[in-house]
């Protein structure tokens, strides 16, 4: 796979998560959550805000992209390759 091709697949990513988090907590604006399950879709909506969306902007955006840079720098640069 080429380097463009994994910036591509990983905007996609970043574009369809924050889609969906938006999508999913305008919907909880809006939709009445049922008493019983309110502590249920409360611990998911925080569960995916804590690890979901954190993981991947931090990978993103984060020092495992710059690395990930810099791994694909070093192999254009080598001659043997």
């Amino acid at each position: 796979m080429k380097t463009t091709d994994k910036n591509i697949i990983k905007l996609i990513l970043a574009i369809v998560m924050v889609v969906f988090s938006f999508a999913w907590f305008t919907v909880l604006l809006f939709v009445e959550v049922p008493t019983p399950n309110k502590e249920l879709v409360s611990a998911a909506s925080g569960a995916w805000l804590s690890t979901g969306i954190t993981l991947i902007y931090q990978y993103y955006f984060g020092s495992s992209q710059n690395s990930s840079d810099k791994t694909d720098f070093i192999q254009e640069s080598n001659p043997n390759n």
